[in-house]
């Protein structure tokens, strides 16, 4: 199978910081791509930086491809570990640079202060990463991700791509060894006719799974059993009274009217509607929050992240889902020639539909002859224009990394 991979980035808003990065690798006969968006005014895009390096270094090396080969899932998630240890050495150095000394709190948090009578403060930033990873010419591909950067897998030709039925067909599987590791989190699914296959989990604070987790992993005991400590909201907008400014504690004790899960009848379930969509696919902006009582307050809008280790006390967790899809296997039972693998930051697929992307990605390739470059930066602008129309001044950051995959003696043009 023949491989084109490229990427690109631009900040959406000219006075915004582009705290997205991302790889586009070719290695023998490996390809490997990759999407991380920082986030966190003080850290983001050192978070996004350093996952950057680390996953580059690793996917430049050839026993990275022959323990993948081995054993994909264990391999992922050790260099997700890795990782995340990578960032917070980061956080550290960069402090250390500056003759100051970041401390560890029990939780794996960070405190920093500048002063002996200062308060301090804390260390905030995170990132989160897609990767996708194909595997000998395509043979396997192999899928992980925390956070709301997503991979698809878009196609010439509609079929049922839910997971249960590529699961079925054996061309699709969630790899998770071990009870002790988090549960996929299986995307909602789309209609039964599509034209792309998602190819990450679903950290939203609305994924019921995610929600079950956290409870999991620290909780507080209420009449109802034990729930998460971590507060799942629907985000809103809230105003100061008297012109005063709120402060995220303060916000956060109004967020907890709007909570995403309630109990009727002993069954934990969705509470109802949030505020606002935070995309054209009218999914509602919500946020996981750290609990009024806290020391320091942060919010998420994801449930799995790289970094931010303190809200990660509260249940979070850097560990991924992984998934493998036997592409080769799929593209011969569907007789397609070409597939493209498309890994994206959200200030790609908030403006986007799926059907409408896979639409717009398509026509992209006839027009510019399956050059990759030409495709990309073609989506790229295509993109910029639609999210200023939608978002106007407060559209993000947007990422996208394209890879095609054409079988041997065919033409993707």
């Amino acid at each position: 199978m023949q491989a084109q991979v490229h990427g690109c980035t631009d900040p959406g808003n000219t006075v915004k910081e582009n705290q997205d990065t991302f790889l586009a690798i070719r290695h023998n006969t490996h390809v490997a791509l990759a999407v991380f968006d920082g986030h966190g005014k003080s850290h983001g895009k050192l978070a996004a930086e350093t996952a950057k390096a680390f996953f580059e270094h690793k996917f430049q090396q050839d026993h990275t491809y022959e323990e993948l080969r081995i054993d994909g899932e264990a391999t992922l998630r050790l260099l997700f570990d890795e990782c995340h240890a990578t960032i917070r050495q980061a956080f550290q150095a960069y402090y250390e640079r500056r003759r100051l000394h970041a401390e560890e709190r029990n939780g794996g948090y960070l405190v920093v202060k500048q002063g002996i009578l200062q308060k301090s403060l804390l260390v905030q930033g995170g990132t989160t990463a897609s990767i996708v990873v194909v595997l000998d010419s395509g043979a396997t591909m192999l899928c992980a991700n925390v956070g709301d950067s997503s991979s698809l897998l878009c196609v010439p030709s509609p079929l049922d791509a839910s997971w249960s039925s590529l699961q079925a067909s054996s061309v699709l599987h969630l790899l998770r060894k071990h009870n002790t590791l988090p549960p996929v989190a299986v995307p909602v699914e789309l209609p039964e006719s599509t034209s792309v296959v998602q190819l990450c989990g679903d950290h939203s604070p609305e994924c019921m799974t995610e929600f079950q987790r956290t409870a999991l992993a620290r909780s507080v005991s209420t009449k109802h059993g034990n729930m998460p400590e971590l507060l799942f909201v629907y985000d809103s907008l809230i105003d100061g009274h008297s012109n005063q400014r709120v402060s995220v504690r303060e916000k956060h004790i109004a967020l907890e009217k709007s909570p995403v899960f309630t109990v009727v009848n002993d069954v934990v379930a969705k509470a109802g509607e949030g505020s606002y969509y935070k995309n054209v696919r009218q999914e509602w902006a919500s946020l996981c929050c750290t609990p009024a009582k806290a020391k320091y307050h942060e919010s998420l809008a994801f449930t799995r992240s790289l970094g931010d280790f303190y809200i990660h006390s509260f249940g979070l967790t850097h560990q991924p889902d992984v998934i493998q899809v036997d592409v080769a296997a799929l593209m011969r039972q569907e007789a397609w020639t070409t597939v493209l693998v498309v890994v994206g930051s959200d200030g790609i697929w908030d403006a986007w539909d799926y059907a409408a992307f896979n639409q717009v990605l398509w026509k992209a390739m006839v027009d510019h002859k399956s050059a990759l470059p030409l495709v990309a930066d073609d989506v790229m602008q295509q993109n910029k224009q639609v999210s200023a129309q939608v978002f106007g001044p407060a559209v993000d950051n947007m990422t996208l990394v394209v890879c095609s995959l054409t079988m041997n003696g065919s033409s993707s043009s």
